[in-house]
């Protein structure tokens, strides 16, 4: 019988040893991923915990501003006017505003003309327009015929839907996603300009963002580029601010209702912010209480500017 040569098994038991080491070093390179990634995770966690409660600061402290300033005429500091200013709490800093929902547009009370200028502002072109205006008013309005280009329930079933409109009012924006032919490309468009609170057909200029005075009727981007300019000039200077040329005041207010969207937004470490948004109902002035009616908060890491979409509470 042949034997094998003491320095072949040597060998063998080598390669073995190297192959068990390769083996040891893969779980071990393994292990140590696998901890820095739950120590990541961890540490964002907690990033992101804190960075909440540095939101809900800012926007209680918003809250406490808008419940003292309201009834009076010329607010000094923290004006609810829809701008960020800074403000420092615990060593860091956060971005805080309120505008007065009046400032956005009231998908149950908005006029056939306003969700075709709103469509139109965002770039769609007119028949997907006034598809869109149609199947919104159906859904809110209480009866069974369908407008020209709209959908009551048989369009919704046709479309394998498991629900028809709604024929009453929107409880809340995002009940717009339901509707028949909304994408969520164009909702993300529109959603930023409206709101359910307002119980307004008119929107106030005064503190509206740019978004929802190009979705005036009557507004052309010369006359809003000229009106942004001049609102920012006579605020800063505490000067009357008029209302849009070009515009029927019909749509247009300058009153006030005690209901207000408060922003609050933090920085993180690695770049990006997290950013949450309530409505508030402050109630008769005087009162301390204040109702939320919404509340959110975006996700972390979110761009600046992002929109406020998820974790929404009601």
């Amino acid at each position: 019988m042949r034997t094998v040569r003491p320095s072949k098994q040597a060998g063998i038991a080598l390669v073995l040893v190297l192959w068990v080491l390769v083996l040891l070093a893969a779980m071990a390179v393994s292990v140590a991923y696998s901890q820095r990634l739950e120590l990541a995770m961890a540490a964002n966690f907690k990033e992101e915990r804190e960075a909440r409660a540095l939101v809900e600061a800012g926007i209680e402290f918003m809250v406490l501003q808008v419940l003292s300033q309201w009834g009076q005429p010329e607010p000094e500091d923290w004006r609810a006017d829809g701008m960020v200013r800074p403000w420092s709490f615990g060593g860091r800093t956060i971005g805080v505003a309120a505008a007065p929902e009046t400032a956005r547009i009231d998908i149950n009370m908005a006029m056939p003309e306003q969700f075709d200028a709103l469509f139109k502002s965002v770039g769609l072109e007119d028949a997907e327009a006034q598809r869109l205006r149609d199947v919104i008013l159906d859904w809110r309005d209480g009866d069974d015929q369908h407008l020209l280009h709209g959908a009551e329930d048989p369009e919704y079933r046709r479309a394998g839907l498991p629900y028809g409109a709604k024929d009453g009012n929107f409880e809340t924006v995002e009940e717009l996603r339901q509707l028949l032919d909304m994408t969520p490309e164009i909702y993300s468009r529109i959603a930023p300009a409206l709101t359910v609170y307002s119980a307004r057909r008119t929107v106030n200029p005064f503190y509206a963002p740019p978004q929802v005075l190009a979705a005036l009727p009557g507004m052309t981007d010369a006359e809003l580029h000229a009106y942004l300019q001049l609102r920012t000039y006579n605020m800063q200077h505490n000067l009357p601010v008029p209302f849009p040329n070009g515009v029927n005041p019909i749509y247009l207010e300058q009153g006030q209702i005690p209901i207000y969207r408060i922003y609050a937004e933090t920085a993180l470490s690695g770049g990006g912010k997290v950013r949450g948004e309530a409505v508030v109902n402050i109630g008769p002035s005087g009162q301390t209480r204040y109702q939320v009616l919404e509340r959110g908060y975006a996700p972390l890491g979110a761009p600046a500017g992002g929109s406020v979409e998820t974790d929404r509470e009601r």
